[in-house]
């Protein structure tokens, strides 16, 4: 109880050392309240380059027709029992082989029953797991959609880069491993950049 009274107290003794002036009448109370539902009912614009320097999202199309290329042949030569290195080998001449018009393939990588395989070759971490990154998780969930990451920066590089990944299947359907690539969003970018002019 002692509280409420200091708490009262104090109260009055500001609104008097400030002027009676100081409180607002209902009517201000009013209008206020008004001006504040009015400016939360309208859209906010935030200037792009205030809110993030990372990318929107990017759906090129020629990088899903390249990762689904990949994923036939990789299917094929499974269908074929050819061992993973030779498939790794048969990604990695058709990427260097390939002239692609809006879009920098990085890389195409994925598993085969479980084995990393990786074109351009280069060895991978003992601690990488693929099983346990989003590229593949993502694969497995959409069940033979393309899975698309938000855009990342490479830490080597600075390029931001978009991974597609999808699920790679036998003839019965059953999942035998995911398949991705990486495209830099940088060349993209310039492309849409040019074809805008």
């Amino acid at each position: 109880m002692k509280k409420i009274f200091s708490a009262i107290a104090i109260v009055i003794i500001i609104t008097v050392y400030t002027g009676c002036s100081a409180i607002p009448s209902r009517e201000e109370i009013a209008s206020i309240a008004e001006e504040i539902r009015e400016i939360a009912s309208q859209e906010i614009y935030i200037p792009e380059n205030i809110t993030s320097e990372t990318p929107e999202p990017v759906i090129n199309k020629e990088a899903e027709n390249f990762l689904n290329e990949m994923a036939e042949l990789t299917e094929f030569m499974y269908a074929q029992a050819d061992l993973p290195s030779t498939v790794s080998e048969q990604l990695e001449q058709r990427l260097r082989s390939r002239e692609f018009e809006s879009v920098e393939i990085l890389d195409v990588f994925g598993t085969v029953d479980g084995i990393f395989i990786v074109a351009p070759h280069f060895e991978m971490p003992a601690e990488y797991i693929p099983q346990e990154r989003t590229w593949y998780i993502g694969a497995i969930e959409l069940n033979g959609e393309i899975w698309r990451s938000e855009p990342w920066e490479d830490a080597l590089t600075g390029e931001f880069i978009t991974t597609y990944s999808r699920c790679l299947f036998d003839k019965k359907g059953n999942i035998f491993g995911v398949i991705a690539l990486d495209f830099a969003l940088d060349k993209f970018n310039e492309t849409e950049r040019d074809d805008d002019r």
